[in-house]
């Protein structure tokens, strides 16, 4: 099995995450920027996962670009969990009209509330909050990794009026038009902003990040940043940030086989 997922805070990465341990068989991991960065379009596998952020009631750039250049003709079971911070809308129903373009079936889709971490524009929710919401998703991703294990079907919501409008205006304006908004003041070139960018669009150059052209605004490096250098728009250096407490960030971004449990426990430690 392998699982695609894209994460910026950690949300999606954690339930990825969670949802390989407890299947308790060969599951590959593979964040979707590392793979589109590096063209691996082409998969032998049976079972094949996609875990994502809802992003304005739709699918994140990065997920829908990935996807159309994904080749997984041999799948035989296909599940989409999205996490979302206030309602997911029918982001499944866009991914299965991706795949039913390719004549594959999306068998079974979940959503998870997670905490909501789209920092420019929600006020960060408190530490006790977030303690509850993080359990929630653990809890939520366990039970949902059964449903997978026993290769569940379920059906899923496909049409929300007004999805591909919203969707559609905030990935333009959130990919093309906000990250010419970033600011740095402050920063301590440590390069934690690059090495949590799930796009791979920071470097750091004259001991400051310099942004390139592929941004998603997933708010990774603004969330990570221990100075709170980046700001953009609402997020100030008094703002509040969120990274998902049970991941670390050496985890993000990498490709990981949980086959073995004792890998499992050194990643997780």
């Amino acid at each position: 099995m392998t699982i695609y997922y894209f994460s910026g805070t950690g949300n999606s990465y954690f339930v990825s995450k969670i949802i390989a341990q407890k299947i308790n068989e060969n599951v590959q991991i593979v964040p979707i920027g590392y793979a589109y960065k590096n063209a691996l379009f082409n998969t032998n596998e049976e079972s094949i996962g996609f875990i994502y952020p809802s992003y304005a009631y739709g699918l994140p750039k990065i997920v829908r670009q990935f996807v159309k250049k994904l080749n997984i003709k041999c799948a035989e079971y296909v599940f989409s969990i999205v996490t979302y911070g206030s309602k997911p809308g029918s982001v499944h129903g866009g991914l299965n009209r991706l795949l039913k373009k390719k004549k594959i079936k999306l068998n079974y889709a979940a959503g998870i509330k997670s905490v909501e971490n789209f920092v420019p524009m929600f006020k960060m929710a408190d530490e006790e909050k977030t303690k509850i919401l993080i359990e929630h998703t653990e809890n939520a991703a366990g039970e949902i990794a059964e449903d997978i294990k026993n290769r569940v079907q379920n059906k899923f919501k496909i049409r929300f009026i007004l999805m591909p409008l919203i969707s559609g205006i905030f990935n333009v304006f959130a990919t093309k038009l906000l990250p010419k908004f970033f600011r740095v003041k402050g920063c301590n070139a440590c390069g934690l902003c690059k090495r949590v960018c799930p796009m791979f669009n920071i470097d750091i150059i004259k001991n400051k990040p310099k942004f390139k052209r592929n941004c998603n605004v997933c708010t990774a490096c603004m969330q990570a940043c221990p100075k709170k250098a980046i700001r953009l728009l609402r997020a100030t250096k008094n703002s509040k940030r969120y990274f998902n407490s049970k991941v670390d960030f050496a985890e993000l971004n990498k490709i990981t086989d949980f086959c073995k449990a004792e890998e499992i426990n050194e990643l997780a430690g």
